[in-house]
């Protein structure tokens, strides 16, 4: 009984690494994504539109009705 509970014990911790290994590699990755990333810029906006907000930032805009 000891040794499944040493076992079963054994599992969960490396689980729980594995698992913070993982989301650390991920959060990381989608950081250099983040800043690397460059919007497509199709088409004018329509006159009285206001400009796109650069990546990262919030910014509260009014549009024409």
């Amino acid at each position: 009984m000891r040794r499944l509970l040493n076992t079963i014990t054994n599992i969960g911790l490396f689980t729980s690494f594995a698992l913070l290994t993982l989301t650390m590699q991920l959060s990381g990755s989608e950081t250099a994504k983040g800043e690397e990333f460059q919007p497509i810029k199709e088409a004018e906006m329509p006159k009285g539109f206001p400009a796109y907000t650069p990546v990262g930032e919030i910014e509260v805009k009014k549009y024409p009705a």
